[in-house]
C-alpha cells in the first residue's frame, strides 16, 4: 500500500487466535505482499503502520460460532440478504459491527467489507438459521410454479 501512495488502512479481523495462523505456516502478511506483487512484476510493499489484525472477535476458537458471529450473521441476512460464513466472514463481520458501534470510525469513514466466500459453512451450524438439527424443510402448499 505504501508503494501504491494508497491513503486507507488495512484492518483485518481474524478467526483464530493469534499466533495460530504463523505456526501452521502462514506467511507474513509483508511477504504475501511482496509475493503477489512479484507475480505481476511490481515491487510491492506494505508497512505495518498502514495495516493491523484485530484478534478481539475470535471468541472461543478458530471454528467455533460465537453469540456475535451468529447475530451478524442474521442480521446481514435479513438487511442485506448476503450470507456469511460462521468460521472467517461471521466473525469478521461481528468484529466490523463492533468497531463501528463502539467508535472506532468517524461518520466520514468510508469502510470496505470484503466478503470472502466460505457460505456453505453455514448448513453446518443449524443454530444460525435457528432450524433444529434434523429440521426437514418443505416448501408450502401454494409454493409450484405459476404459469
Amino acid at each position: 500500500m505504501d508503494a501504491l501512495r494508497l491513503h486507507w488502512r488495512l484492518i483485518g479481523i481474524s478467526a483464530m487466535e493469534e499466533g495460530m495462523a504463523q505456526s501452521a505456516g502462514v506467511a507474513p502478511l509483508e511477504k504475501l505482499v511482496h509475493d503477489a506483487g512479484s507475480l505481476i512484476g511490481y515491487e510491492a510493499k506494505i508497512t505495518r503502520v498502514k495495516w493491523e489484525i484485530s484478534y478481539g472477535h475470535v471468541g472461543e476458537g478458530y471454528g467455533v460460532l460465537s453469540p456475535e458471529a451468529a447475530d451478524a450473521i442474521r442480521t446481514v441476512a435479513r438487511s442485506d440478504g448476503v450470507f456469511l460464513d460462521p468460521v472467517y466472514t461471521g466473525k469478521a463481520m461481528a468484529g466490523l459491527i463492533d468497531m463501528v458501534r463502539t467508535g472506532r470510525f468517524d461518520s466520514h469513514s468510508k469502510v470496505l467489507f470484503l466478503h470472502t466466500g466460505g457460505v456453505p459453512a453455514i448448513f453446518a451450524y443449524p443454530e444460525i438459521l435457528a432450524l433444529p438439527k434434523k429440521a426437514k424443510l418443505t416448501p408450502a402448499p401454494d409454493a409450484s410454479p405459476r404459469r
